[in-house]
């Protein structure tokens, strides 16, 4: 309740948001969903259902994980097999909420259930922020968000072009990678602090963790 009290982080449930959209703009309409069984998977996967719902999309199937168990377990309930064949019928897309050890196994396992066209779409969770080729072969063909520092190759005009690049390449380096996203949202942080009356006025900010606008309860998305 209290007045001009803004809140800013790295928020799993912004990120599956995100994930919506873009399956719902590159054309899907029936999803199954994958989430740990846990206080994560069910925030992150209602953020998920609620804006894929309010776009007009469907849920197929909705698995919540114990990911300590097999994945083909979950795969199977999501993809509705049956004998070794998924039924994909009204599947279009997969959502998958997965730490990296997880997510790598599923690939694999739609290849083996005949669901290997299927589309899987994913937070950055998935991801542990380092180039391991070899490691991570099978997430080649997965669809996931993540911020600007973490991918500078996309940035149109090169890296030189990502927001607050002196920090970025003061970072890079001397960074564990696991704490380099963490880094982002210190200096976005201390920008939005340093410019915050400009911030509220005009609402948006390019930041080293995405585009930042700040919505009408405080929340900074």
């Amino acid at each position: 309740q209290a007045q001009r009290l803004i809140r800013f982080g790295l928020s799993a449930e912004d990120e599956a948001r995100q994930v919506a959209q873009r399956a719902w703009a590159d054309g899907h309409r029936q999803v199954a969903i994958m989430v740990p069984d846990n206080d994560w998977g069910r925030r992150a996967g209602e953020a998920f259902w609620d804006t894929w719902s309010d776009a007009g999309g469907s849920v197929t199937n909705a698995v919540s994980y114990a990911p300590e168990d097999a994945v083909a377990n979950a795969v199977k309930s999501a993809l509705n097999v049956r004998g070794e064949r998924a039924q994909l019928e009204n599947i279009d897309a997969l959502f998958l909420l997965a730490l990296p050890e997880y997510a790598r196994q599923v690939p694999p396992t739609l290849d083996y259930y005949y669901a290997s066209e299927l589309p899987i779409y994913a937070t950055s969770h998935l991801h542990e922020g380092t180039l391991q080729p070899r490691l991570n072969q099978d997430l080649d063909d997965v669809f996931f968000v993540h911020i600007p520092w973490q991918i500078p190759d996309a940035a149109v005009g090169g890296e030189e072009i990502l927001p607050h690049y002196e920090s970025y390449r003061a970072f890079r380096d001397d960074t564990e990678m696991s704490m380099f996203r963490l880094m982002a949202m210190g200096v976005d942080a201390y920008e939005i602090v340093s410019n915050i009356q400009s911030f509220i006025e005009n609402g948006r900010i390019s930041g080293a963790t995405g585009q930042l606008t700040l919505t009408g309860d405080g929340r900074i998305y």
